[in-house]
């Protein structure tokens, strides 16, 4: 169950701090985390046209937690891969794991429809990958690439407080 929180005293700084650093526009979510499925599972939960590179999600980060706050952030310009990174440092947020942005997105499937929404790592070879939820051509989607070009300004990108 995803549930769109008010950012408020009662959670971390970096949260706190984000509304007044990115023109106003953050949206926090409490997550119950979905964990231990097998990626490919995962990803046929959420009903969606997958575009998916099986060497990136051979990459993709796994977490513990069963329930985290994720913090949705646009950032607007057109963002390189470095760039996103260092703007998610600076809010105190570390990249949203796999399991952690597919639970939120499985949870409100149409959440994706007006805030694309995704999450960068690099790999141990130093490649930017992505997994990214959002709407095109009427039909709900995701993408799990390597990325090499910059980020749209429609993107909204997840990270969780340290």
């Amino acid at each position: 169950m995803a549930m769109d929180v008010a950012v408020t005293g009662e959670f971390p700084a970096p949260v706190r701090s984000c509304a007044k650093v990115i023109t106003g526009e953050v949206i926090a979510r409490c997550v119950d985390v979905v964990r231990g499925r097998p990626i490919p599972e995962a990803i046929a939960a959420l009903n969606r046209h997958a575009y998916v590179d099986d060497a990136v999600i051979a990459t993709v980060p796994r977490g513990r937690s069963d329930q985290t706050i994720l913090v949705f952030f646009p950032i607007d310009w057109y963002a390189s891969c470095a760039e996103a990174d260092e703007e998610r440092k600076r809010l105190g947020l570390r990249p949203a794991d796999f399991d952690e942005i597919v639970s939120a997105n499985e949870a409100d499937q149409a959440f994706s429809d007006g805030h694309p929404n995704l999450t960068q790592w690099m790999d141990e070879n130093k490649n930017w990958n992505y997994i990214a939820f959002y709407r095109w051509r009427g039909k709900r989607s995701l993408d799990a690439k390597r990325r090499f070009f910059r980020y749209g300004k429609n993107w909204w990108h997840v990270g969780v407080p340290t």
